[in-house]
């Protein structure tokens, strides 16, 4: 029973860690060429879990990844990644980015 269950969402979970990590070097390099940006947490946040449902949608139904996102382009998808992106980076990221950077301070 647990076999059927691993082989049925493991393409999901696969694809959704190769988009974490892509989206996630995605958006360093990006604040990396961008000379003088302030890093923005939740914009950070926004483009690592876009990349995990790009990656997720591709590696679990077979689909280019460009196909992927024109299916995550729709608004509704569009506003819960938003929602979503914003709630982690605020409720989870945000504070420990924030500790962190307390302590290198001192």
């Amino acid at each position: 029973m647990l076999d059927i269950l691993y082989e049925t969402v493991k393409p999901y979970v696969v694809g959704t860690i190769k988009g974490f990590g892509a989206g996630a070097v995605a958006a360093g390099v990006g604040y990396m060429k961008a000379e003088g940006e302030d890093f923005d947490g939740v914009k950070f946040t926004k483009t690592v879990m876009l990349g995990g449902a790009v990656g997720a949608l591709g590696q679990g139904f077979g689909i280019a990844p460009k196909t992927a996102e024109d299916y995550l382009a729709y608004p509704f998808v569009v506003y819960v990644i938003d929602a979503v992106s914003k709630a982690v980076w605020r409720r989870a990221l945000g504070p420990v980015v924030n500790k962190i950077r307390g302590l290198l301070e001192e």
